[in-house]
């Protein structure tokens, strides 16, 4: 069947896998630690490996926005790499004052959580930082002082 036999399966420190929106051939992307393969394959066929990326660094997280059809993809040290479907680099990422951790789309926006608790929201046609939510000092005090009352209690 196709699951035994998929070289993808038995990935090395896999992080997730995820389709790119497109018809035949189909292309999927495995995201491992330090590297991504994109596989394109038709429902009746063995995956053909089309191209392989090697990080220097540990890949933290990732998504594929429908609406670019680009694959965003985070480091350890906070930055943020895209790249398109066909395996073209189209750009890296980062900000001035956070590293990033988390990443999600929803309808054209891509969400990128901080280290911090802050959210960056940016337009994925653009890539222009268009939001900060800065998530309030005071909440954080607050959350980790009832956290700590609970634990000794």
């Amino acid at each position: 069947s196709f699951m035994k036999q998929s070289p993808f399966i038995a990935a090395d420190g896999c992080v997730g896998l995820q389709f790119f929106q497109s018809k035949m051939p189909m292309i999927l992307a495995s995201v491992e630690k330090k590297q991504i393969k994109l596989w394109g394959y038709k429902y009746d066929q063995q995956p053909k490996l089309t191209h392989r990326f090697h990080c220097k660094s540990e890949i933290i997280d990732f998504t594929i926005s429908p609406i670019t059809n680009f694959l965003y993809f985070l480091t350890e040290e906070g930055r943020m790499f895209i790249i398109n479907k066909k395996g073209d680099f189209i750009t890296n990422l980062d900000h001035q004052t956070e590293k990033f951790c988390s990443i999600t789309y929803y309808e054209d926006m891509i969400y990128v959580g901080t280290f911090t608790g802050n959210l960056i929201v940016y337009p994925s046609s653009s890539m222009i930082q268009k939001e900060l939510l800065d998530f309030p000092m005071k909440l954080k005090q607050s959350f980790n002082l009832s956290n700590s009352e609970t634990k000794e209690s």
